[in-house]
């Protein structure tokens, strides 16, 4: 069955490509704390990205502000409201959401190799 997030993260890969490993990274992190929210400060780190951006772009993959921002609109906290669907998406459009990300260097002992 296809995921019905295809399409958008399709379009928003065609426009911003280098968001993968951000997007991987929001995945990664919905999984790791099920039901919580992350910072995107997090996530920009995991993904190793040097530049300060707006997740907001996410939010048609399902990605939702969870609170408030915070440091003058800098760092907000979001959460994924549907993390198998999004899965489901990377896998279909041919991203492996298993990737080993330039900054994951914490819960190594746990992620498949390969």
């Amino acid at each position: 069955m296809a995921s019905p997030l295809v399409p958008k993260l399709q379009e928003l890969l065609q426009e911003w490509p280098d968001w993968r490993l951000i997007i991987i990274a929001c995945l990664r992190l919905s999984e790791d704390r099920p039901g919580e929210a992350f910072w995107s400060n997090m996530v920009l780190n995991l993904a190793q990205c040097r530049e300060r951006r707006s997740l907001t772009p996410l939010c048609a993959l399902g990605l939702e502000r969870a609170d408030k921002s915070t440091r003058n609109y800098s760092n907000a906290s979001y959460r994924v409201c549907d993390p198998a669907g999004l899965r489901l998406a990377l896998v279909e459009t041919g991203i492996n959401p298993d990737e080993k990300l330039p900054g994951d260097w914490s819960n190594l002992h746990n992620r498949k190799v390969g």
